[in-house]
Formats: C-alpha cells, sequence, structure tokens
C-alpha cells in the first residue's frame, strides 16, 4: 500500500466555503507531487491540517478534506486546531463530523484500511524534551500559542492520548502510528538547531514509541510532524518519519513524502 504522507498544511477556514482556495492549494503541489497522489492509496496528515477559526464554521470539514485529495485520508489534529479555543470544544467540533473515507483518528482512534492499523492523536507533550535544565512542571511559557488553549492541562492530556493510542494499537495487524508531536527525542530535529530553547519542552515525549513497544506492540511507521524540519531514521526498528514542512517558510510549494506500508 502506497501512502502519501504530509504535515502542517495550516488551511485556513475558507477551504470549507470557497472552490477556488482548494484550487489554490492545489497549486501548491508540484507535478510531480500530483502523479504520486494519483498512484497512492491513502493520504496521512500529522497534524494542524487547519487553523482553530474552523470550529466556528457548521460545514463538514471532512468533505472538503475529500474534495482536495480524492482518496482515503487518516489524519490527527494539532496543537494549532485548539489555538484560542476551549480544549474540550475542539474534541466535540471534530467529534460531530463523519466521512466514509476521512478519519480524524483522535476520534476513532483506529482505523484498519487494507489490514492495516492506523492509530494515533495530536499526542501532546509529557516536557521530557526540555533541554535547558528550566523545571517548568507542566507550566506553558507566555508567547507559546499553546497558552491560548482554555481548560488544558498539557500534561494530563499527554497521558490520555498516550492511553489511547496504546489501548488501539493492535498485535493481529501492523500498525502504523500517526502524531502531531514527535514521539521520540530523536524525531525532535529543532533541539539539534535550538538545544537550549525552552520551547522544546513542547515538542512531544522522549520515549513514547518504547513505551509503545514494552506493551508488546510492534510499529511499522511512526509518522509525526510539528517542529517544521525533516527527519527520517529507524528507531529501535521503527521506520520514523518527521515530515517536516520547508513550504510555509520558503517556497511555498508543499512538500510530501511517499512511503510503502507492506
Amino acid at each position: 500500500m502506497k501512502a502519501f504522507i504530509l504535515s502542517d498544511l495550516h488551511l485556513e477556514p475558507k477551504f470549507l466555503t470557497e472552490a477556488f482556495y482548494i484550487d489554490k492549494l492545489k497549486r501548491r503541489f508540484s507535478i510531480q507531487a500530483m502523479n504520486v497522489l494519483r498512484e497512492s492509496d491513502v493520504v496521512i496528515i500529522s497534524g494542524d491540517v487547519v487553523e482553530n477559526g474552523i470550529i466556528r464554521s457548521s460545514k463538514n470539514p471532512l468533505d472538503a478534506l475529500y474534495k482536495i485529495f480524492k482518496k482515503e485520508v487518516m489524519f490527527c489534529l494539532g496543537n494549532h486546531e485548539f489555538a484560542y479555543q476551549k480544549h474540550s470544544d475542539v474534541i466535540k467540533y471534530w467529534s460531530q463530523w463523519k466521512h466514509p473515507n476521512v478519519h480524524c483518528l483522535d476520534i476513532e482512534g483506529h482505523v484498519l484500511y487494507n489490514n492495516v492499523n492506523f492509530v494515533g492523536n495530536v499526542l501532546w507533550y509529557d516536557f521530557t524534551l526540555n533541554k535547558n535544565q528550566l523545571l517548568m512542571n507542566g507550566e506553558i511559557l507566555d508567547g507559546w500559542l499553546d497558552k491560548t488553549i482554555e481548560d488544558f492541562d498539557p500534561l494530563k492530556e499527554c497521558e490520555k492520548c498516550k492511553k489511547q493510542i496504546i489501548e488501539n494499537c493492535s498485535k493481529d495487524h501492523k500498525n502504523v502510528l500517526v502524531t502531531h508531536m514527535v514521539p521520540h527525542i530523536d524525531l525532535n530535529t529543532f533541539s539539534k538547531e535550538q538545544p537550549q530553547s525552552p520551547y522544546n519542552a513542547y515538542s512531544g515525549c522522549d520515549r513514547f514509541l518504547l513505551d509503545v513497544k514494552d506493551q508488546g506492540y510492534d510499529i511499522e511507521y511512526a509518522i509525526c510532524g510539528h517542529t517544521h524540519r525533516r527527519e527520517c531514521k529507524e528507531i529501535w526498528n521503527i521506520k520514523c518519519v518527521n515530515i517536516g514542512n520547508d513550504y510555509y517558510f520558503r517556497s511555498g510549494m508543499i512538500s510530501y513524502m511517499s512511503i510503502d506500508i507492506n
């Protein structure tokens, strides 16, 4: 099964209602990317798919995503979906929508497709990636977007996310993990550039992949985003991909990857 992988699209809410926006978005894919998309079986988006204002719309965002890709879509939420909102309201908003081919893993928990178990969610963070020795104890610094999320305890939500993922892993099928935050420190490429930044604390979890393996589950791929910097490596026999999103800063073209899930 061929998967077309994206992250951090940061779609504006108008993609729900204005056809020209979808056409404009498609022009940000290269011809090669569109060819790869056509040959793919599934699209995976690892969070920050849309911006927070979407929850004020009465249009089904899953329908709009299908119009863009015309494929089976597996995605998770990111911190941008929650910004300037009440955490529970965002979950409630995404819980109301259904589409036979587009799946929000935060809500569905997991999806079995072509004998592969797709599992994941935003994951959040447990502050284990903070490399500046600042003991924050769950504090979110002023200036970081997540400070705007109402009724939000990142440590508590991170534990919920970890539990949901482990409960939805399969021992009978291949697991593909899709998260927004990084599930292992080696995928936090931002920390290599700025190791003393306190914002590393908001990148993900140090060793969650090992926690999953300790529960007896095998993961074929772990796919994440969030840091806007690409990293691909094998960790404990798991093929790991942080998609990155150079398009957000530089060329304006949407970055992608293609993988084969055997």
